[in-house]
């Protein structure tokens, strides 16, 4: 599999994230069984750059997409429910819906359905606070 992504340079290396990223992943594994998929990926991606991810069948395309998009699900459950305009609530926020997920993923519906944690929070908060449990409702007169 091939990634093509913005070039790096020596200091962006040892960075949690590089300067000028939009989507930053360090130290990705995946494994099946006994197959190791992934193992210390790392990928960069520049803010407003186009990226391709090209590879023979079964290589890895989709997974890699797939395990992305759940990331950013997370990413975003945590936000909403700490509130989107309030950046120390959303870390707490991301913060229950780790343990919840955990929680719920190990000791009641099983580790298939861990994601439907982050899309259940997503719109029960939706639902019932828009603005998260920690965001403030802007009202202005226009």
């Amino acid at each position: 599999m091939s990634l093509m992504t913005a070039p790096e340079t020596r200091d962006d290396r040892h960075r949690w994230f590089s300067t000028g990223t939009h989507i930053t992943i360090r130290g990705l594994r995946k494994c099946f069984g006994e197959v190791t998929l992934y193992d210390h990926f790392d990928l960069d991606i520049a803010r407003g750059k186009l990226v391709s991810v090209f590879g023979p069948n079964g290589c890895g395309k989709s997974t890699l997409i797939n395990m992305m998009a759940g990331i950013l699900l997370y990413g975003f459950a945590g936000a909403l429910l700490g509130g989107i305009d309030n950046p120390p609530a959303a870390v707490l926020g991301g913060l229950v819906v780790g343990v919840l997920e955990n929680l719920l993923g190990a000791y009641v519906i099983g580790t298939e359905l861990k994601l439907t944690v982050a899309l259940v929070l997503i719109v029960g908060t939706l639902t019932l606070r828009p603005d998260g449990l920690f965001g403030k409702k802007v009202v202005t007169r226009v």
